[in-house]
């Protein structure tokens, strides 16, 4: 079943297939937020759900069509890759019947209930990030390193947020796959050198060649350590063009690809450090919006050293948030 439905998205061209699913998703597309709201629906024997994030994974893998004419017309096509990938989904049976579903565990199931929780995640909903603060936190997460993030990788964390701000704005109110090159970024010289823009590009970008080489069904993502499609935000699809699939949906993967560079250089020794930075970057953020925020020990009994810690905690007239 898993090869039938490559062997259809090899057909068509991962990027027709994408276009496709964007186009069905499209109504759950939040401006404010700017995501989409794929949240899990119930009563759906009937009319199980597309596992969008199951096919996008696969999508990634063939870009352009295998073929200049197809043997059958799209429709059909598409409708084979539509109906086979809800059976091979069913078959896992993690859509909720109902939403008591997601209330009542004990001790006992509720170990299983997570891996249901996650494997759902992993089929239906790919993790999303609202673009516009993707520049803002790169430059706040790691502002603090500048300097050695510079001696060891030859660029600044203001510089890794220019050019995410730029190819984000680019992809801005597109709701489809996005090809660019680096000339389209239209950075002055000045600012960032051709040298460092290609470091960049390069930090950020998968090559299609390894790029989620072994992924055929869902349970093959835990698998993925090298070339995991969420784990970079962008395709090269040559020497200078490059594919950004969705704006929210890649919007993770810039922080997880220059945390990935940073550990590989090993620009910190302890990366608890970090850690303690995006506590008050995110602090910070809540503080200048007049959000007032707890942190610290707590627990001190008897002059004994308290081990207890609250990350950060939002108290609101009806519910306490904690922030971990």
């Amino acid at each position: 079943m898993a090869d039938l439905i490559e062997a259809d998205i090899r057909l068509l061209g991962g990027i027709e297939v994408l276009r496709k699913i964007f186009q069905l998703i499209e109504p759950n597309f939040n401006t404010q937020q700017e995501r989409y709201h794929l949240v899990r629906k119930f009563n759906n024997v009937n009319h199980p759900s597309i596992p969008f994030n199951y096919l996008l994974n696969l999508c990634v893998k063939y870009p352009r069509k295998s073929v200049p004419i197809f043997v059958d017309s799209f429709e059909n096509i598409w409708s084979r890759i539509r109906e086979r990938s809800i059976a091979l989904a069913s078959v896992l049976d993690v859509e909720p019947d109902s939403q008591f579903t997601l209330l009542f565990h004990s001790p006992d199931t509720i170990a299983q209930f997570l891996q249901e929780l996650a494997i759902y995640d992993n089929l239906f909903c790919p993790t999303q990030l609202r673009p516009s603060d993707v520049p803002k936190m790169l430059e706040g997460f790691f502002s603090t390193y500048s300097e050695r993030i510079r001696q060891k990788l030859d660029y600044t964390p203001k510089q890794a947020a220019t050019i995410a701000g730029k190819i984000l704005d680019l992809a801005k109110n597109k709701l489809c796959p996005m090809t660019f090159r680096s000339q389209d970024l239209n950075i002055p010289e000045t600012q960032i050198s051709k040298d460092e823009m290609d470091k960049l590009l390069s930090m950020y970008s998968h090559s299609l060649s390894n790029l989620n080489v072994d992924f055929k069904i869902p349970q093959d993502i835990a698998k993925l350590s090298e070339g995991y499609f969420h784990s970079k935000p962008l395709i090269r699809t040559d020497d200078d063009s490059y594919l950004l699939i969705a704006p929210s949906i890649c919007a993770p993967a810039f922080y997880e690809a220059l945390v990935s560079e940073i550990r590989e250089k090993a620009v910190l020794t302890n990366h608890n450090e970090l850690g303690a930075e995006i506590e008050k970057f995110i602090k910070s953020e809540f503080l200048n919006r007049k959000i007032k925020v707890i942190s610290g020990k707590y627990g001190n009994t008897k002059g004994q050293k308290s081990t207890n810690e609250i990350d950060l905690l939002i108290e609101t007239s009806k519910a306490l948030i904690f922030l971990k």
